[in-house]
Parts: C-alpha cells; structure tokens; sequence
C-alpha cells in the first residue's frame, strides 16, 4: 500500500483544521448518541414471519406498511433474520429440499383449489408435444 493511499483527503483536513480552531482536541470520530434499534423487535419479527406464513406472495412494501417500518428495515428482517427469498413471486424459506418444496407447491395447490375448483381448474391446461 502506497503512503498516499492511506492519508485523509484535503477535505478531512480542512474540516479538522477548522473544528480544531473550535477548540476540538482529537482527529478521532466524537461518540453519537443514534437513535436506538428498535424496528428488529421479537415482535415485529414474529408478526412478518406469520404474514409471510399466511400469505407467501406479500411484497416487501405491503409488509413494511402492515407493521409502519421502513423498506430497507422490513427487507433486513424477511432476508437476514427471517432467512426468506423470493422465488417466483413467493417467499420461500433459504433451505428447502426437494421435497419441501414439492410439499409447499401442493399445499399452495391445494388452497386455491379449496378456494375456488372451477378457477383453479381453469388455470391448469395440458399440450400435445406433436
């Protein structure tokens, strides 16, 4: 690594100079206060992993206006805590085997056609290759 590399650049230097003519005494970063963490809540978590139970095919915006987060933290929790992606327009636990995911397609077949035969029916059609 080049000396050059690891030097602050000339703006850093000049908002030290300036905040040191302020009587600040140090180059390191002052501690801030932030605002704590409180959307990652056991709550919150548990109330998107039984809207995601509950329906699979919820976007991350309908989620994020449901429980009053933002996007960025809805999407931290469904993904990182959570462990869902979204394959095919439903969320999806990150682990499945082939055999889950069998079993949640059939069951997801299942409660539409529960819901209504004629439609789901309709939706399923068949093609002679010849």
């Amino acid at each position: 690594m080049q000396f050059w590399e690891m030097t602050p650049s000339y703006v850093t230097i000049y908002r030290w100079i300036a905040e040191f003519q302020h009587s600040r005494q140090s180059t390191e970063d002052a501690h801030r206060s932030g605002r704590p963490v409180e959307a990652c809540t056991n709550r919150n978590v548990q109330l998107m992993n039984d809207m995601i139970i509950t329906d699979q095919r919820l976007t991350i915006r309908y989620i994020a206006d449901c429980v009053k987060l933002s996007i960025g933290t809805t999407h931290h929790i469904i993904t990182d805590i959570l462990g869902y992606n979204k394959v095919c327009a439903q969320w999806v636990p990150r682990m499945l085997t082939t055999e889950n995911k069998h079993l949640a397609t059939s069951r997801d077949n299942l409660r539409q056609y529960n819901a209504d035969p004629a439609k789901f029916l309709h939706g399923y059609f068949t093609m002679d290759e010849t």
